[in-house]
């Protein structure tokens, strides 16, 4: 909205028809107005927007119906209570609220703040607008008298403020650090699409990355394009898909086979999956029904076609016959809008999991696609991810510089930061790093556990146990580590020195963990955690146990990923748990020649397998972890540790 004295429209998505015809009368009257949705452009902040609309409209028009009394929570009474804040500031006969009733709801019944009571009501019947209504409304605008203001509003009885319920995150257990740094760095192959748009075909080169507009013709749907722009913005944070599943959510209960409902429905719940924020069972049940359904009802829509790409290589992409039908989709799906970043993307992952391809084919795919969108910051962070898993860190961080110079990409910040912890050993470089991340990202579990790892670096706690005490969640849900918040902040308990609270604490997450395992008896993951909690606790005879089993189903030879869950990771674990001759080995594997490198990345528990790779990546990187992680300092000095973390010929190696 450019006018500040324009009208902000905020209604249920179930009266979004009622709305519009409220705001193209307004509109063919010359007013200004700003229906959340149609005023948006890819990549803006959609909350904070709002909020600045409401804070400077000149007239908050609420629609009120049977549906919005049937919500009893919903972000339009977010948007309610901040405009009846705002009229606290604001004078008495000023005109600001206008509640507009489309249907029979009554004033006395209807579930609205007080302040909207003081004001007279309209009713348009199912948003049908007289030629009156929009010149009242200009009038207003020019600051006229309120409509009809009443000094007390009607009586009615108390309702109870409506509860906001937070659905629980129900724990993902598919990796753990302790089960393998390179077993986190092949699942980070998955982390973090939030996903940009095609842009007009003309201007596919030039578009802002990460926000280029949604196409003109997907969705026709304003709630459904909505929900695009939610989980589709770099800014998105888990309450705004969930957001977004429920705009499509209630599309989908007044058309239950529209392609377009159905298709936009599967990449929410892909997008729930790849950016990590759900990875349960029923999440990807779900994905895979709207998906297959998208395909079905509209199989020459390249969204429809990436969703359904997008959902079989995730759920078959340790197969290379799914992933070759994941290809297939992509192709199509690319063929029919060759201008949509994100499926290119796509193609590339699956191309670097498919045994079929080669490393230097899969890799020349992702640069080429780096050049087909120059300005495309996610098609740069992506390439970055590649390089970093074969090795080439240089590259890596070259990429990442490009991402940043185009938009501050959240998971960009991180790697860097990472970056300048584990190959510069600069942990205030990081911490500088980490704070350029923006408002709404700083509270994303990928980002905190970063801070908790520049926290362990340093004995610098504070920050990191306030991070994550101000996380509702009690269990963290995240590649780079799945299990209970408690056992993260017994870790900076400790490295403080506060070892009473740290025992408190390690006692507690122990009995989540097992309250988890419980339920999924013989789960790895779980045993890992069960086992971080015992050490924490000294009982390490009981964690030599776990540790054992869990050593048996390592993959061998151990191979490691690039700074990924290190604090976890099974040559820490063997060495702090006292399997010295079983960590010294595993160590052994990590730098031998080929271990990790300008080589293709298998998935597999607990390795990374790679071809024509070179060893002093590996030894790089275990070298520099030694020497950030303070557990390491006893070891620093080891003969046998030492001769196999030194570079030949004595001279540093850098990555």
């Amino acid at each position: 909205m450019s006018d500040p004295r324009g009208i902000f429209i905020s209604y249920a998505r179930e009266d979004l028809e009622a709305a519009s015809k409220i705001a193209d009368a307004l509109r063919a009257a010359g007013l200004e107005v700003w229906l959340d949705l149609s005023e948006l452009r890819g990549g803006d902040a959609w909350d904070g927007q709002i909020r600045r609309q409401i804070r400077d409209c000149a007239l908050f028009l609420a629609v009120i119906s049977q549906r919005t009394q049937v919500r009893r929570e919903g972000y339009f009474r977010l948007e309610w209570h901040l405009a009846e804040e705002r009229s606290r500031l604001i004078a008495r006969g000023t005109p600001f609220l206008v509640p507009v009733v489309i249907d029979d709801t009554t004033e006395r019944e209807a579930l609205v703040p007080d302040s909207f009571l003081a004001v007279q009501w309209t009713r348009l019947a199912g948003g049908a607008v007289p030629p009156a209504f929009p010149e009242r409304v200009r009038r207003l605008v020019a600051g006229g008298a309120e409509m009809n203001p009443r000094p007390h509003p009607p009586a009615r009885p108390p309702s109870p403020r409506p509860a906001t319920v937070v659905p629980p995150r129900r724990p993902n257990f598919a990796l753990l650090g302790g089960l393998g740094a390179a077993a986190v760095a092949v699942a980070l192959l998955i982390y973090l699409r939030p996903w940009s748009h095609p842009a007009p075909a003309a201007a596919a080169e030039s578009a802002p990355t990460g926000s280029d507009s949604l196409a003109p013709d997907f969705p026709h749907d304003l709630a459904l394009r909505r929900a695009m722009y939610l989980v589709n913005s770099v800014e998105a944070v888990p309450e705004d898909y969930a957001l977004a599943e429920d705009f499509a959510q209630g599309v989908l209960s007044q058309k239950p086979m529209d392609p377009e409902a159905a298709t936009v429905m599967a990449w929410v719940q892909n997008a729930f999956i790849y950016r990590g924020f759900d990875q349960s069972q029923a999440r990807a049940a779900s994905a895979k029904r709207y998906a297959e359904r998208a395909v079905q009802l509209a199989p020459d829509n390249a969204y429809a076609q990436g969703a359904f790409g997008i959902c079989v290589y995730d759920q078959g992409r340790r197969n290379s016959t799914d992933l070759a039908l994941a290809e297939e989709a992509l192709d199509r799906a690319i063929a029919l809008a060759p201008t949509l970043p994100i499926l290119y993307r796509f193609r590339d992952d699956a191309l670097f999991l498919d045994d079929r391809v080669s490393t230097t084919d899969a890799l020349a795919a992702a640069e080429r696609d780096a050049a087909r969108f120059p300005r495309d910051a996610l098609t740069h962070y992506e390439l970055s991810r590649h390089y970093r898993d074969v090795g080439r860190l240089q590259d890596m961080e070259r990429e990442l510089d490009r991402t940043l110079a185009i938009q501050p990409i959240v998971n960009a910040l991180v790697w860097k930061s990472r970056v300048a912890l584990w190959v510069r050993g600069d942990p205030e470089e990081m911490k500088a790093i980490l704070d350029r991340v923006p408002g709404r990202g700083r509270n994303l579990e990928r980002v905190v556990l970063t801070r908790w790892v520049y926290a362990m670096a340093t004995g610098k706690t504070q920050e990191a146990l306030d991070n994550l005490d101000s996380m509702p969640e009690s269990w963290v849900d995240d590649y780079d580590y799945i299990g209970p918040k408690l056992l993260l902040v017994a870790a900076l308990q400790e490295r403080a020195g506060q070892r009473e609270l740290a025992a408190i604490n390690y006692a507690a997450a122990l009995t989540q963990a097992r309250q988890q395992e419980a339920q999924a008896p013989g789960d790895l993951n779980l045993m890992a955690v069960e086992a971080w909690c015992l050490h924490g606790l000294g009982r390490d005879e009981e964690t030599r146990k776990i540790i054992r089993a869990l050593n048996e189903d390592t993959r061998r030879p151990y191979r490691v990923g690039f700074g990924n869950s290190w604090w976890f990771e099974p040559i820490a674990a063997n060495l702090l748990f006292g399997d010295r001759a079983t960590g010294l080995q595993f160590l052994r594997e990590a730098v031998s020649p080929g271990a990790v490198g300008a080589g293709k990345v298998i998935a597999s528990r607990g390795t990374e397998v790679t071809r024509d790779g070179y060893a002093s990546s590996a030894r790089d990187m275990l070298r520099a972890e030694f020497n950030v992680d303070p557990r390491m300092a006893p070891l620093r000095n080891d003969q046998e540790i030492r001769a196999l973390l030194d570079p030949p010929g004595g001279a540093p190696a850098h990555p």
